[in-house]
């Protein structure tokens, strides 16, 4: 009960299990001894589907109100939020090792729910579900597809994960057990069984097991997440938990002792029920759906899991060191005074602002070529071929404004 246990476990029949546990090893050290440093940005990604009640509620009163308390308790800090229409796919494709990848993310969404034996569910269990699902009015019954969820296949191979923290509050974000924890049991005295066995899903596996290093760890939800977690029956938001926690990961503290929140809610809830169990035994009247309110909200705050070693926390630097990125660069397209309209329409953008585009990449590259400071032989090897591209492309540019 004192401190979160981490599980780092990769599946038997990965023949590339063992690279995986190394990768993974290398990533925790790096981070540990100063390789990888990761400036203080946090990001709230909550998906808000039309029609859908429990996503609506996960973005007004977890993901939002949220947001704004951690952008206030930490004003060092850089904390946005994509809700809504920008929680899209794409979009969290761009935080999970793309351009936009914080050192803390957290996300509340759907997870994928297969039945047992599907063909998926091994591998796209818990897969989040994004802004691109319609809802369940307009897409009714019919089967999922891939374009709507972000599952372990959507991750690229050349993703930058090293130093990332992310939290999913998600429907088995973190596993699967083999049976059903929110059903009681039927008139032969066993449970309903949900998976052919119990397991780790792939997403946070891929991703603090990628090849280009990974993630430091994944806190997610074994079986269903509930809306409990945050909202208390009558009561309304109760944050605290998730405040705490993320108070304390974003202070540079292990993220086991962030999840200790958890777990002393979870002892608070288990001591409640225990002690209401016991009255009923001795003849007190409690209402149903009080006692199944108690009963959902301990079996889901015993729930929640790290992926990953507990003692890992976030790599943060001292937030004056640069970023590697390239700058993006916009073409407008109004026309100079020496061009007509006409020839605008005809190529897209006139003369004088491509040259001025070409100039701006130009001082976008260079600047990227400036901040990337490799922290290790093995970074510096991994990046060699980016810088390579980075230079041909302007020394390319040079040759043709020239």
């Amino acid at each position: 009960m004192q401190y979160a246990v981490g599980r780092i476990y990769f599946d038997d029949e990965d023949p590339d299990k063992y690279e995986k546990y190394r990768l993974y090893a290398e990533s925790v050290v790096a981070s540990e001894t100063g390789q990888v440093s990761r400036l203080r940005n946090a990001t709230f990604f909550g998906v808000r589907n039309s029609a859908d009640q429990a996503t609506q509620l996960s973005a007004d009163n977890l993901i939002k109100p949220l947001a704004e308390l951690m952008a206030k308790d930490q004003p060092n800090w850089t904390v946005q939020s994509f809700l809504r229409e920008e929680a899209t796919k794409g979009k969290l494709g761009q935080l999970l090792g793309g351009s936009e990848t914080p050192s803390l993310l957290f996300t509340a969404t759907h997870g994928m729910g297969f039945d047992n034996g599907h063909p998926l569910q091994l591998r796209h269990q818990g897969a989040l579900i994004c802004q691109d699902w319609p809802g369940p009015l307009e897409w009714g019954k019919k089967p999922f597809i891939e374009d709507f969820y972000f599952s372990c296949d959507d991750v690229s191979d050349n993703a930058q994960l090293q130093g990332l923290i992310a939290f999913h509050f998600a429907c088995y974000g973190a596993g699967t057990p083999k049976f059903d924890e929110f059903a009681h049991r039927d008139a032969f005295g066993t449970r309903a069984t949900i998976a052919p066995n119990a397991f780790i899903a792939r997403l946070p596996q891929r991703l603090i097991g990628h090849p280009e290093g990974g993630a430091l760890a994944v806190v997610g939800h074994v079986e269903r997440a509930w809306g409990c977690s945050f909202v208390w029956q009558n009561t309304g938001q109760q944050l605290a938990v998730f405040q705490s926690a993320l108070k304390r990961l974003m202070e540079g503290h292990p993220v086991g002792s962030a999840l200790e929140y958890f777990n002393q809610r979870y002892a608070e809830l288990s001591s409640d029920l225990s002690s209401v169990l016991e009255d009923i035994e001795y003849g007190a009247e409690v209402p149903a759906l009080s006692l199944a309110g108690m009963w959902t909200a301990n079996n889901d705050a015993r729930s929640y899991c790290i992926i990953g070693d507990p003692a890992v926390r976030l790599p943060l630097g001292d937030g004056a060191e640069k970023q590697a990125v390239i700058e993006r660069v916009n073409l407008p397209t109004t026309p100079s005074t020496d061009e007509t309209v006409e020839d605008v329409e005809e190529t897209g953008v006139d003369a004088s602002v491509l040259k001025q585009a070409q100039a701006d990449l130009i001082n976008s590259l260079e600047k990227f070529l400036e901040t990337v400071q490799p922290a290790s032989a093995t970074q510096a090897e991994k990046l060699k071929p980016t810088v390579s591209d980075v230079e041909d492309l302007l020394n390319k540019l040079k040759q043709e404004s020239e």
